[in-house]
This record gives C-alpha cells, structure tokens and sequence, in this order.
C-alpha cells in the first residue's frame, strides 16, 4: 500500500477531506494502515502544490471517528469506468 495522505475532516453531507501527497485518480479505493476500506474518492480540487481530495466513505464508516487518520491507497483497487459505443 503507498501513502495517500491524513484525513482533515468532514463536511455536513459526510464526504471526508483528505490532504493528499500526489493527486489519485477518480474512483480509486482508500484504505486504513489495517487494511480496512474507507472509502472511495470521488473529487480532486485545490492547487497543484498541495491538492485535497473528497472520499465519500463507506456504508457503516463513521467519519467523525477517522479525523487525523493515515490514509492508504493500492492501485489494484481501482475503479475502471466502461466505454461506451455511441457512433451506432
């Protein structure tokens, strides 16, 4: 597992805050060092310096719990979006 970064906080429709060392991809899997799921990321924003992403988190996480936690991330866990054949 590669570091992500530590999560900041939450918002009031529970999507978590993370400040992140390198930007992930749209749909990638986060994780805590115990290898429980946390996660997926769904936003990427701020400056290219330091950028933060938004997790909607799993059913069942509690997020107020996962403030100031260390945040992990394995390439595997991706998620691929299907493409799609419009030219018919």
């Amino acid at each position: 597992m590669k570091t992500m970064g530590s999560i900041l906080g939450f918002s009031k429709s529970k999507l978590l805050t993370i400040r992140v060392l390198t930007p992930p991809k749209i749909g990638s899997r986060l994780f805590l060092k115990n290898g429980s799921p946390i996660g997926t990321v769904i936003d990427v924003f701020g400056p290219v310096s330091s950028p933060y992403a938004s997790v909607k988190p799993d059913r069942g996480i509690n997020p107020e719990k996962l403030v100031g936690a260390e945040v992990y991330w394995k390439e595997e866990y991706y998620r691929r979006r299907r493409k799609r054949n419009y030219a018919k």
